[in-house]
């Protein structure tokens, strides 16, 4: 085996080495932003909650008591 073969076989061990590292990384990354994403998904619904919270009361009451008839049915 000569020196250049050597370091071809060297290199491609190391390639390989690097590759393996790369794909645990990767799993690692993509099961943190999948954590990340659910919590990121809960605190969006619990802002969407707190809204429609303080929005629904308003709503509801914001109903006249005659909702049909347009002008013909104001109370001066």
């Amino acid at each position: 085996m000569s020196v250049v073969q050597g370091w071809v076989y060297f290199f491609l061990a190391v390639s390989v080495i690097s590759l393996g590292i790369s794909l645990t990384f990767t799993r690692e990354v993509v099961i943190a932003l999948k954590e990340g994403a659910k919590d990121f998904v809960k605190r969006q619904y619990k802002i969407m909650a707190a809204i429609l919270g303080l929005l629904l009361p308003t709503f509801a009451y914001a109903q006249p008591e005659h909702a049909a008839g347009g002008e013909g049915n104001l109370v001066l």
